[in-house]
């Protein structure tokens, strides 16, 4: 439950297509209640690129995940060596999209109705 329910982007339960559906689930439901509905659409350049790790690691910290586990992760009994980079998240990895969800997670929430 990391990671709202209307993000749909690299996870694998989750689509194009279930995002589409939700999309006009919301809408339509919207609509029947006479709502007045507006749509954001967000576009990341070098998304992966640009996490500040600064904020990431106080996002981590808001997952549970505290000092020194956000500086080394583990997996599969491997230890990661500690490097400095400032922003960016790992890309080509499994747990590259992982982080990127989790960092822009706050923006479902605080935009969906």
């Amino acid at each position: 439950n990391l990671i709202s329910t209307s993000q749909h982007g690299f996870l694998k339960t989750r689509s194009y297509d279930t995002c589409l559906l939700d999309y006009l689930s919301d809408i339509t439901s919207q609509c029947d209640k006479g709502m007045v509905v507006s749509t954001i659409f967000l576009e990341y350049k070098k998304a992966f690129d640009k996490v500040p790790h600064h904020k990431f690691f106080h996002k981590l910290k808001s997952f549970g995940i505290k000092d020194p586990l956000h500086s080394l992760l583990n997996f599969n009994d491997h230890l990661s060596s500690p490097i400095l980079i400032t922003s960016g998240v790992v890309q080509g990895s499994v747990l590259g999209p992982l982080f990127f969800l989790m960092y822009i997670n706050g923006i479902c929430k605080v935009i969906h109705f």
